[in-house]
């Protein structure tokens, strides 16, 4: 594989940066899959929990699609019955080229999501394009006002909760 360079943890890179890099590692990459955990899928798992269902998918799929044997995952936990051996590290991201991609090719596809959802008018008042709807003071005003939107927020989330008795 040719090296990319630039790659890091996708937190410590700005979002121009993984938007250059993110075209670069989908025409290099063996294979990759995307995996979306519903909010209804974390409020009845935990965001635990659908953090690891979410890399047992995408593992289970790559492993069956590419005959890989083996999977890292950044943190210290790792899903039960992957269908490969899998390991932990904490920081791969930083550390593992090809983690480094994974997280990337995540976050950018979440700020792609986002900014779709951000042409319809329900999403333009949360103002999404700014904060990607990540919490921020913006997106919790936005909250307060406007009240969540179903099959978007997770009415796990306390804030979210507490948008709803105000």
């Amino acid at each position: 594989l040719e090296q990319i360079s630039g790659l890091n943890d996708s937190k410590k890179l700005s979002e121009k940066k993984r938007a250059e890099l993110f075209p670069q590692i989908i025409e290099k990459a063996v294979d990759y899959e995307l995996v979306k955990m519903s909010p209804q899928e974390v409020d009845k798992l935990n965001i635990f929990q659908a953090r690891m269902e979410g890399f047992k998918r995408a593992i289970n799929v790559l492993a069956k699609r590419t005959g890989a044997t083996y999977a890292v995952i950044d943190g210290n936990k790792k899903p039960p019955n992957t269908a490969v051996e899998t390991d932990v590290l904490v920081k791969a991201d930083a550390i593992l080229p090809g983690v480094s991609c994974a997280s990337i090719v995540a976050k950018h596809s979440h700020t792609m999501y986002i900014n779709e959802l951000c042409k319809q008018d329900l999403y333009k008042k949360y103002g999404f394009e700014n904060h990607k709807g990540y919490w921020t003071k913006v997106h919790m005003e936005a909250l307060q006002k406007y009240c969540p939107i179903d099959g978007f927020h997770r009415f796990s989330y306390q804030p979210v909760k507490d948008s709803i008795n105000i």
